[in-house]
């Protein structure tokens, strides 16, 4: 069977899955890594997290060992859509940005951080992880670089539970210009927009 086809069927898997069949033999073993999509969606472990807070800890360290093992053997050399969803805080901003800076270089079309909090939480955005600049804001603790030519590629942007300043926004706007869709949700920053 082509490659192609093999690709496809990795598609349809959840990328744990598709990870997974790089054990079935050495012609599969990276196959994976052709993947245009990552899409963490930790929607299982969050439901557990949602009946029973406990399990929160073991299940945010097994996700962010996944992801980091997933970004560290990706190799192609772009991806369309990467995706985070997870309820992941300001104490993981370190963790976050890594995650950013692979998407970034990967020259990502659609980025998704979904960082939702459970419900009791979900007002106090203080504890979100913020949005990083590329503007040198002695506020903010955490600088991440996005080159203006690696944002050339976003055209979706969609952010929940995340702080972004109205500075860091009208940087996204004016760096993205093939951008088509922004969607920013629960963050604590953005009380009044002016763009322009």
């Amino acid at each position: 069977m082509p490659d192609d086809i093999l690709i496809m069927v990795l598609s349809l898997l959840s990328v744990k899955e598709a990870v997974l069949t790089s054990i079935l033999s050495t012609r599969w073993r990276f196959l994976w890594c052709n993947l245009k999509t990552l899409n963490f969606d930790a929607r299982q472990a969050l439901d557990n997290i949602d009946n029973d807070f406990r399990f929160y800890l073991s299940e945010r360290y097994k996700y962010t060992k996944q992801v980091n093992g997933v970004i560290r053997s990706y190799n192609h050399p772009t991806l369309h859509h990467f995706r985070i969803r997870f309820y992941l805080t300001c104490e993981y901003t370190s963790v976050i940005d890594e995650w950013l800076k692979f998407a970034v270089k990967k020259k990502v079309e659609s980025l998704e951080l979904d960082l939702k909090t459970n419900q009791k939480n979900y007002l106090h955005n203080t504890f979100n992880y913020s949005f990083p600049s590329r503007l040198s804001d002695k506020s903010t603790s955490h600088i991440v670089i996005f080159p203006s030519a690696n944002l050339e590629s976003l055209k979706k942007l969609y952010l929940n539970s995340v702080n972004v300043r109205e500075s860091v926004l009208g940087e996204l706007l004016t760096k993205s210009p093939h951008l088509e869709s922004i969607s920013i949700h629960g963050s604590g920053y953005l009380t009044h927009i002016h763009v322009g």
